[in-house]
């Protein structure tokens, strides 16, 4: 019934690709036109000075949040069975499947933990998940040079507009998207 779909978290061609195809199925389905659909890619944004800061505490402070929040998602859309996930991916992905479990928290006001800082936070309990390929298959993570090759890949795999949320200072997120990869578009 919908006329676009927001991504979450979707940044790796494969994952993007895998996505896109179930979208597109599902249109298909409604006997909608696939290609009508729009498609939004909604993620976080760091850059860095060179392709080793990545896994720095820094970096994951500042898309660490979506990287659990996403891969969380996509490791429990396929819990009962992962094969469906993208295998490239399938492993880093199915790690994040318990991040958010508060099993001993009563029932009503488990969500009062689970939701603490979500998209805003890093849970130190994450941080160990989040490695140089999980980071970049998930945020637009990377060197100006590498972001730029990621939109690219993510529009050549079916993304018509990415949204960036900021997890850092807004104003910060905004001016640097700004200045150093709206000019290339």
């Amino acid at each position: 019934i919908a006329d676009g779909v927001i991504l979450f978290g979707a940044v790796h061609p494969t994952l993007v690709k895998w996505m896109v195809d179930n979208v597109r199925k599902g249109a298909e389905e409604a006997g909608k036109n696939p290609d009508d659909i729009y498609v939004l890619s909604m993620t976080a944004f760091y850059l860095t000075n060179s392709d080793e800061d990545i896994e720095t505490r820094e970096v994951r402070e500042a898309v660490g949040p979506m990287v659990a929040s996403s891969s969380n998602i996509f490791a429990l859309s396929c819990h009962q069975n992962p094969e469906l996930l993208p295998e490239e991916l399938r492993d880093e992905l199915i790690g994040f499947a318990g991040v958010y479990k508060e099993p001993n928290e009563p029932i009503e006001s488990r969500h009062l933990k689970l939701y603490s800082g979500y998209l805003q936070h890093l849970k130190n309990e994450h941080e160990a998940l989040m490695t140089k390929k999980i980071i970049q298959a998930t945020t637009l993570t990377g060197t100006k040079e590498e972001v730029l090759k990621m939109i690219k890949a993510m529009k050549d795999a079916g993304v018509d507009q990415v949204a960036i949320q900021p997890i850092r200072s807004t104003r910060e997120v905004v001016d640097q998207v700004a200045k150093e990869i709206l000019p290339h578009f």
